[in-house]
């Protein structure tokens, strides 16, 4: 939910960052679950003390700076604090230097700093008060105490899906996976070789096969891939692919139509809302994806797995030439699927 509306600030080309939009997210969190909020200050962030108010953007006025906007600011009768948070930006000039002038200011007997980020960061040291550092993924494990409650599931996976939730502390199955992974890659590669006749023989007349296997793509995309492009009749990018999605550990076969770069999108996304359940339809920042899915878990320690893997591709396959057969209205590069 919580990255379906962030994405959907992002298509109506609304500027909202998105450490700006996780801290108001979390602040209606604790705002909502007073148990929550008490454990977060008093365990968490080790303040003492109750009835504790939460605001965002509280705004303070510093002779020689100006208004100073505050991120994340808990208060009572006796205490005051602030939390800056970030996520892809750095301190900004000064600005822990205003915070600690504030705090220093307030005729509260309490005052404390803190500072949340995604990433390692050597802060300014020119402030008069302490400050404390925690990590986004500190916040997750601390969550992960109510597993229960919707919402902050939802938010833990927000965090995870935005690259919040890693905690960088090596341990030894790091290394156990660093030492597996090149194994586990060429598997997968074997695979999806193994699934390449069968995937030329419905496509070959889009042209050139292409493949996603580089260093840089695995990285950035967390998938390997075949694919022809022009899939629709356009000037624009649109593919059908197949491959391994290691982030979800699913093999995949897909179509993906760019938003901007492809005048027949809107057209593709209406004719792909009558789909049946079994497709997987995905907007995503730059364009909507239409996808079958299955879990390598199904397939794991199964004595015939390997034609019944070939098998599902070849399910998958025949469903989206079915899917280009009923969609005449859309100007599909490819006729007929070449059904081998």
């Amino acid at each position: 939910m919580l990255q379906n509306l962030l994405k959907l600030y992002k298509s109506q080309k609304v500027s909202t960052p998105l450490e700006d939009f996780t801290t108001e997210v979390f602040s209606g969190i604790l705002n909502l679950n007073t148990q929550i909020k008490k454990d977060f200050i008093n365990n968490f962030l080790n303040i003492a003390g109750s009835n504790f108010v939460v605001e965002t953007q509280k705004r303070y006025y510093l002779e020689e700076f100006g208004i100073c906007i505050i991120d994340l600011v808990i208060e009572n009768e006796m205490t005051l604090c602030f939390i800056e948070n970030k996520v892809e930006s750095k301190e900004g000039k000064n600005q822990l230097r205003k915070y600690s002038q504030i705090l220093k200011n307030s005729k509260k007997e309490n005052s404390y700093l803190f500072y949340c980020t995604k990433y390692i960061e050597n802060l300014s040291s020119n402030t008069d008060k302490k400050i404390t550092k925690f990590r986004w993924y500190e916040v997750v494990r601390f969550l992960n105490k109510y597993p229960q409650d919707p919402l902050l599931k939802d938010f833990n996976s927000f965090l995870k899906e935005n690259k919040m939730a890693q905690d960088f502390k090596f341990n030894s199955n790091n290394f156990i996976s660093i030492e597996n992974f090149q194994d586990t890659l060429q598997l997968i590669k074997d695979y999806l070789e193994l699934i390449k006749p069968n995937f030329k023989s419905h496509y070959k007349n889009l042209g050139k096969l292409n493949k996603g296997f580089s260093t840089t793509y695995i990285l950035e995309q967390e998938r390997l891939k075949y694919f022809y492009k022009n899939l629709i009749n356009d000037n624009g990018w649109s593919e059908i692919r197949y491959g391994f999605y290691f982030a979800n550990q699913t093999f995949e076969v897909s179509i993906y139509v760019h938003r901007e770069k492809n005048q027949a999108y809107d057209k593709f996304v209406k004719e792909m809302k009558n789909l049946s359940t079994d497709f997987i339809v995905e907007n995503l920042d730059y364009g909507t994806r239409i996808s079958l899915e299955e879990k390598i878990s199904k397939y794991l320690n199964v004595e015939n797995s390997e034609q019944e893997i070939v098998n599902w591709y070849q399910n998958s396959f025949e469903k989206f030439d079915e899917l280009i057969m009923n969609t005449k209205e859309i100007d599909w590069n490819l006729k007929a699927p070449n059904i081998g």
